[in-house]
């Protein structure tokens, strides 16, 4: 059996600064001779707990308390052990968290820039979960979440969470999945409809400090809600979307100050496909009887696929980063077509991506053509208009077929 320890539990338990009975969290897996054991951030990561801190090795057929069958010496020689019908004592492998980002292809600015960065996250269902934890795996170190819903059965094919997350709130579900891709991540979890007029005060403190927007919510509303007020405050948003059947879908990103039209202006002026089928709401009572839009969770991932790394790159503006340079205010919304998108809407074949031209703003926008700008952020704007790099001419003849 081979006992898995992140190297700062191994620190804390060799210099004898975890105290006595503590808690170890983690998975022990029997049939696979592993046991992935973890200190109290195994309690972030919604692990359970399987063992205790002692200070003397266990006597080998003393029966541990029910359910505790890991012990872990604490002091100068560390050893872990695990109840096998007897204690067995564990070969010990310590990992270091700091390799976690080794293979991301970004020099140690953008690491940086990742990991300082702040993230609110509208919505966590099957587009919001899986740009949430790719976000995690690419650096970023501060996430927001909010969504009030619910993790139910039919969510389970298109959606981070299993059949052991039933029931769940999908907000608290998610902030696990992060932890689980790196403890060390600040996450911060909004049950809660933050667009309801109650939650204001809630909506702007989860505004405070923040680098990008992400309506990943399906509900317009709530969306049209989020664009208004990140492009108040001088914040970059962005709005990945799935079309009827995720046959196709969209991502929009806003630059205030910047890019020509908002969501309400796409919206008002540029609107999506109609729906050639309808979803059946005729006895509908409350909210939780309107289901999102079915689909494969493939053809859920392409549209996901997409809007992270057009996040990434608006999260390392003012970097050498390649991923920033792909964000050009002139190229800020794409229609990306799947398997099945030959014929559907805009798309002339399967796979069909492209960039739509789009004239704004939208002479009836009450975002970006009638919303003034606080003073301080247009003095953020304007400070962070002079840091951009100028617009990469390569991509441009990309864009336009040159």
């Amino acid at each position: 059996m081979k006992a898995i320890l992140l190297e700062d539990f191994h620190k804390h338990l060799a210099s004898g600064g975890i105290a006595e009975d503590a808690p170890i969290h983690g998975v022990v897996r029997d049939a696979e001779g592993v046991a992935n054991l973890f200190g109290e951030e195994g309690l972030r990561m919604g692990l359970p707990q399987v063992g205790q801190v002692k200070s003397q090795p266990p006597r080998a057929h003393e029966a541990p308390p029910p359910g505790l069958r890991v012990l872990a010496t604490r002091g100068q020689n560390v050893s872990v052990w695990i109840w096998i019908r007897e204690w067995i004592q564990a070969a010990v492998q310590v990992d270091r968290l700091a390799n976690l980002y080794k293979r991301m292809p970004l020099d140690q600015a953008a690491r940086d820039r990742l990991w300082d960065s702040s993230v609110l996250l509208f919505g966590v269902g099957s587009v919001g979960s899986r740009m949430a934890i790719l976000l995690a795996e690419a650096g970023v170190g501060h996430i927001r979440i909010a969504d009030p819903g619910v993790f139910e059965i039919e969510n389970v094919m298109r959606h981070e969470g299993d059949l052991t997350d039933l029931g769940r709130l999908k907000a608290q579900l998610v902030a696990d999945r992060l932890h689980r891709v790196n403890p060390d991540i600040r996450v911060e979890s909004y049950p809660v409809d933050l667009c309801a007029p109650e939650n204001e005060t809630l909506l702007n403190q989860a505004f405070q400090g923040v680098h990008l927007v992400i309506g990943a919510t399906d509900r317009l509303r709530r969306q049209l809600h989020m664009n208004q007020k990140s492009f108040a405050r001088g914040i970059p948003a962005i709005f990945p979307g799935c079309y009827e059947l995720a046959r196709g879908g969209e991502v929009l990103y806003v630059l205030p100050g910047r890019t020509s039209f908002c969501l309400e202006c796409l919206r008002g002026g540029f609107s999506r496909p109609e729906q050639e089928t309808r979803l059946d709401y005729t006895n509908a009572v409350d909210p939780a009887d309107y289901q999102g839009e079915p689909g494969m969770n493939a053809a859920v991932s392409l549209i996901v696929d997409v809007a992270v790394p057009l996040a990434l790159g608006i999260l390392l503006q003012g970097t050498d980063a390649e991923l920033a340079k792909r964000i050009q205010p002139n190229a800020n919304y794409v229609l990306i077509g799947g398997a099945t998108a030959d014929g559907y809407y805009m798309f002339k074949r399967p796979f069909h991506v492209f960039w739509p031209k789009v004239l704004g703003p939208w002479e009836g926008c009450t975002t970006c053509r009638a919303a003034t700008l606080t003073p301080e952020a247009r003095e953020a704007l304007e400070a962070q208009k002079k840091q951009l790099e100028q617009p990469d001419p390569e991509y441009d003849r990309f864009l336009t077929g040159g």
